[in-house]
């Protein structure tokens, strides 16, 4: 998707470069399963509640110099 977005914006008159970017992105948690055993549900509940609660929000700038 991010390649077809790029090739398809320098295409635009007065278009200088494209830069896609990013940075994958990882969580890493790590359970203690002798404090996990008093609370109810195990590890596949807290994947279920990230899975569930996950969001992803876009980022960027946009650079102009007067579009007409």
């Amino acid at each position: 998707m991010r390649y077809r977005l790029k090739e398809k914006l320098q295409t635009i008159p007065g278009v200088g470069e494209i830069q896609v970017g990013g940075v994958e992105r990882n969580v890493r948690l790590w359970l203690d399963a002798s404090k996990m055993g008093c609370a109810p549900g195990d590890g596949r509940d807290v994947l279920a509640a990230l899975t569930r609660e996950h969001i992803e929000i876009p980022a960027g700038r946009l650079e102009t110099s007067g579009v007409k």
